[in-house]
């Protein structure tokens, strides 16, 4: 399995359906974009950084946060970011 950016997807989507392609054409010209040019989401790469908030609900006050998204993951530790999909290899936490 790869995760690809789907912003990419989306725009190319949105570039084929705008022009005259017939269908099977407008399908091949997408399948092959897929493959070879939209882009791995594992181009990003960040760490979990732990922060406490005092102002949350105390279930939520230690929470951890994606170097690059800044979105903090409700699901505990993963190898990948759930919001933006950065791989998690960065060496250290903070």
């Amino acid at each position: 399995m790869r995760t690809i950016d789907a912003d990419k997807t989306i725009y190319i989507i949105d570039k084929i359906m705008a022009s005259r392609l017939g269908k099977k054409r407008a399908l091949s010209y997408l399948h092959k974009w897929v493959d070879k040019e939209a882009g791995c989401v594992f181009d990003r790469h960040g760490k979990w950084e732990f922060r406490h908030v005092d102002d949350a609900p105390a279930f939520f006050r230690d929470r951890w946060y994606c170097s690059e998204c800044k979105q903090f993951n409700t699901y505990g530790i993963s190898k990948f970011c759930p919001n933006c999909g950065a791989k998690m290899d960065k060496e250290g936490e903070s």
